[in-house]
């Protein structure tokens, strides 16, 4: 019974160190353990619950705390819907026809001036068009392209592999896709 008590106690301060890294060691190769049987779900927490600790003598402060007021700020989005008409000329050019920043604008045909803005709505047949485009049509996103001709580029090629145009309009649709918005 008495050699049980002396091999608990470590003779030295590096040996109580070497121990106390192994139990650590021990406890979080446990705890961290992969057992299909007593798998749980995993919930996972939003991150401005989450607390940060920067050493052993100062409190906990919250992740929130730390935003500035740039990081609250609102950023508007604006999208445009332009079309591509022709004119009186016979010449192609792009029309600002609707504008969305946070309701709908359309452009009256008599007045050419902006409507009252009011809230969009699709019908259902416009959310079928827009299923089958996303699932058929040239979607690209994380282009490494930084230019608009380079995109055009990338869009006319996509468009052609996905047989949405054909290999002879690949110019006529450049064009087209260059003209001055």
């Amino acid at each position: 019974m008495e050699t049980a008590v002396y091999q608990k106690v470590p003779t030295d301060e590096a040996e109580a160190q070497m121990l106390a890294s192994a139990d650590l060691d021990d406890m979080k190769s446990h705890r961290f353990e992969d057992n299909p049987g007593v798998r749980r779900h995993l919930v996972k927490k939003s991150s401005r619950n989450q607390v940060t600790r920067t050493s052993n003598s100062s409190p906990p402060t919250s992740s929130i705390k730390k935003r500035t007021k740039s990081d609250k700020k609102v950023h508007e989005i604006f999208v445009e819907l332009n079309e591509l008409i022709v004119d009186k000329n016979q010449d192609m050019r792009w029309k600002e026809t609707a504008r969305w920043i946070k309701f709908e604008e359309d452009v009256e045909e008599e007045t050419d001036r902006w409507g009252k803005p009011h809230v969009a709505s699709l019908s259902f047949r416009s959310l079928l068009e827009l299923r089958r485009t996303i699932t058929h049509g040239a979607v690209l996103l994380d282009l490494d392209q930084t230019t608009l001709p380079g995109i055009a580029h990338l869009v006319v090629e996509t468009m052609i592999i996905s047989d949405q145009i054909k290999a002879e309009d690949r110019a006529n649709v450049l064009r087209a896709l260059l003209l001055k918005h």
